[in-house]
């Protein structure tokens, strides 16, 4: 679970659904169109500014303005992913 805020808006909940250093696979039930600018919240990080680049059916991708660290990113990915590499 993550916090995203449109500018101007209040922040609503969501879901990340994967995640890489670029961007990130969201699940929403909150339209948001692409080429919106938005806030993201990952728990335990500061905010990360980010554009969404594709959303449809509830789903969409997120790509961020500057990179995550690998690190932070291999931090939020699934411990199972993690062990098939």
């Amino acid at each position: 679970m993550a916090r995203i805020r449109q500018l101007k808006r209040p922040p609503e909940m969501i879901h990340v659904i994967d995640i890489s250093t670029e961007g990130c696979g969201i699940r929403s039930k909150y339209f948001l169109p692409a080429g919106t600018r938005v806030l993201l919240n990952l728990p335990g990080l500061e905010v990360w500014l980010a554009t969404v680049a594709w959303f449809e059916a509830g789903q969409g991708g997120l790509k961020f303005d500057r990179p995550l660290h690998p690190a932070v990113a291999e931090r939020f990915t699934d411990p199972e992913d993690r062990d098939s590499r």
